[in-house]
């Protein structure tokens, strides 16, 4: 993804517990770009071809992976 974290980063300060929480037009602008980022997401079609397929993947203990090439 496209550094999601960074986009995400101004509206996770509000949250912290050592801070006021205030909603600023920056958190505002973050949360546009993300919903915008996530909602508009792009168009998937079904391969097409006679070629194998293979699914890689990875579990870990922080997260989930899965590629299908």
């Amino acid at each position: 993804m496209e550094r999601f974290s960074k986009i995400a980063a101004p509206m996770t300060k509000p949250i912290r517990k050592e801070v006021k929480f205030e909603w600023t037009a920056k958190c505002e602008e973050s949360f546009q770009e993300l919903k915008g980022k996530l909602t508009l997401a792009p168009i998937l079609a079904m391969a097409s071809g006679l070629g194998g397929y293979v699914v890689y993947t990875n579990a870990l203990k922080v997260g989930l992976g899965c590629v299908l090439i």
